[in-house]
C-alpha cells in the first residue's frame, strides 16, 4: 500500500522561545528551513534533496548527512510526534518538551522504521536552533585517512561545537569532478592523497570561525607548536570563498565514469584508518 501525505502540508506552530517548530508530514523539508529562518533560527537538517522531499520521509528513514557530526541524525531533532497507529487509531505524543520522563519512549520506535511498518507519522514537533552568525568553509589536503582522523581530532579540540561538518574525499573523486565539471579547477597547487572539508557553524563573529580553523591547520602541520606530525598538506578557501559545505559544488556534483555504484553505511570513524588487530586482554 502507497499512502501520499502531500496534502499534510501545515506549518502548525513555531515557537521561537522553545526552540521548536510543530510541521505536519508532508510539509517540504527546505520550507521548515525557510520559515525557521524567518523566526532567525536555524532548523539544521539538509540534503540533496531538500527541495522534494518530506519531514514525513526524513523521519521514516532517519535521514542525515553532514551536519550529524554536530546535531545528530533526524532522530536527535524530533522532540515529539503524532502516530496514526495500525488499528486506526491516533497516538498524540506530539510534545515539544525536551525534559519528557513520561513513560516509555513510544516516538523512537517510529523514527527509521522502514517507512511506516509500525505507524503513519502524520506531524512533528521538531528542534531548531540559533541562527549561527557565519559559516566557514574550508579545504584541507593530506596524505592519508590516518591523517585526516590526526586533524579531525585537532580541529575537535579547537573548534569544539562549532564543528558542523568533516567530509572525506580521495583525490580521485576530487579529479573526476574537475574532469567532469570544467568550471571547477584543482583547488590544490600539487596533488594530494586526500581532502577534507570541513564546516563551523560560528555564533561568535565572522572573523573567529577562520581564526579557530587556521590554528587547528597550524597544530597539525606543526607550525604552532613545532612538535606537530607535519601530516597536513594546503589548506584553502576558508570563509567567504565558499558558501558552506552543503552548496560546495565540488560536493555536490555528480561525475558519471563507469558504473555507478553507492553505499550508506557507517562504521567507527576509529575504523576508517589504517585496520588494526583487536586487543585481547
Amino acid at each position: 500500500m502507497v499512502i501520499s501525505l502531500r496534502r499534510l502540508n501545515w506549518i502548525r506552530d513555531v515557537d521561537p522561545l522553545n526552540n521548536t517548530i510543530t510541521v505536519e508530514a508532508g510539509v517540504i523539508l527546505a520550507d521548515i528551513q525557510a520559515r525557521a529562518e524567518k523566526e532567525q533560527r536555524l532548523f539544521t537538517l539538509s540534503l540533496a534533496a531538500e527541495g522534494s522531499c518530506m519531514i514525513d520521509s526524513n523521519l521514516s528513514t532517519n535521514a542525515g548527512v553532514t551536519a550529524v557530526l554536530r546535531y545528530g541524525n533526524t532522530r536527535e531533532l524530533r522532540l515529539g510526534l503524532e502516530v496514526v497507529t495500525p488499528q486506526g487509531a491516533i497516538w498524540d505524543g506530539l510534545r515539544g518538551l525536551r525534559k519528557d520522563n513520561t513513560g516509555y519512549n513510544l516516538r523512537d520506535l517510529y523514527i527509521g522504521a522502514e517507512e511506516g511498518t509500525l505507524g503513519i507519522i502524520t506531524a512533528a514537533a521538531m528542534k531548531l536552533h540559533p541562527a549561527p552568525v557565519a559559516h566557514v568553509t574550508a579545504l584541507a589536503a593530506l596524505a592519508s585517512p590516518q591523517a585526516a582522523l590526526d586533524f579531525l581530532a585537532t580541529a575537535q579540540r579547537y573548534a569544539g561545537p562549532l564543528l558542523t561538518g568533516f567530509e572525506l574525499m580521495s583525490d580521485f573523486s576530487l579529479h573526476l569532478v574537475t574532469t567532469h565539471f570544467p568550471q571547477m579547477r584543482y583547488p590544490f597547487s600539487k596533488k594530494h592523497g586526500q581532502t577534507v572539508l570541513l564546516e563551523l557553524s560560528d555564533s561568535e563573529s565572522e572573523e573567529h570561525g577562520p581564526r579557530v580553523v587556521r590554528t587547528a591547520d597550524g597544530t597539525c602541520n606543526g607550525a604552532r607548536t613545532g612538535r606537530g606530525r607535519g601530516r597536513c598538506g594546503e589548506l584553502v578557501a576558508v570563509a567567504g570563498v565558499l558558501e558552506s559545505a552543503r552548496t560546495y559544488p565540488a560536493r555536490s556534483g555528480r561525475a558519471m565514469e563507469g558504473l555507478d555504484i553507492k553505499h550508506d553505511i557507517a562504521v567507527p570513524i576509529s575504523r576508517i584508518g589504517p585496520s588494526k588487530q583487536p586487543t585481547r586482554s
